[in-house]
């Protein structure tokens, strides 16, 4: 079986493993060799599944393992050869907590890719809230991030939103 290797600075998705320490290191070594970077999801915490973090210390070296943070343990940093791996905890496919709220802002999206738009929450009259959105989003406004309250959620068939239309909102609370 010949082994992909993607292009530089190609992301690639390797699957899924099922939870056997010897399939995993194996994986592990074969993904290492071909890539600049890995990314697990699941499997370093210490339950009687979770094999990552062993499989990354068998296969080459467990740099640290938990931080002394919320969020942010368990967590497993390592390296296979000359590639860092960074383990995160928890299911990617786990469910969020999430909750239908208003927008009161207007929005536009590319179609085919889910975004999740950080926004700061407003109390009506009524009890209820509103998502707002921040004044200035770019990625390098830190601000945006820490005066947030969560993510409205659009998923990849929305196109654009009005406010006083219903998305998904997840606080950050429910992230970890």
């Amino acid at each position: 079986m010949k082994r992909f290797v993607p292009p530089p600075s190609a992301e690639c998705d390797l699957g899924r493993l099922r939870d056997d320490p010897v399939a995993l290191r194996g994986a592990l070594e074969e993904a290492a060799g071909g890539h600049d970077l890995l990314v697990t999801s699941g499997g370093v915490s210490v339950g009687d599944e979770d094999h990552v973090r062993a499989a990354i210390a068998a296969a080459g070296s467990l740099v640290f393992w938990r931080l002394a943070i919320k969020p942010g343990r368990p967590v497993a940093i390592g390296v296979i050869g000359r590639t860092p791996l960074v383990g995160l905890p928890r299911n990617p496919v786990e469910p969020l907590a999430s909750f239908p709220i208003h927008v009161g802002f207007p929005y536009t999206k590319k179609k085919g890719c889910r975004e999740f738009v950080r926004a700061s929450l407003r109390r009506d009259a009524d009890g209820g809230f509103t998502a707002i959105d921040h004044a200035r989003d770019s990625a390098g406004i830190l601000t945006s991030l820490t005066e947030a309250a969560g993510l409205v959620e659009l998923a990849e068939d929305i196109l654009s939103l009005e406010p006083g239309e219903t998305a998904p909102f997840i606080p950050y609370g429910s992230l970890w």
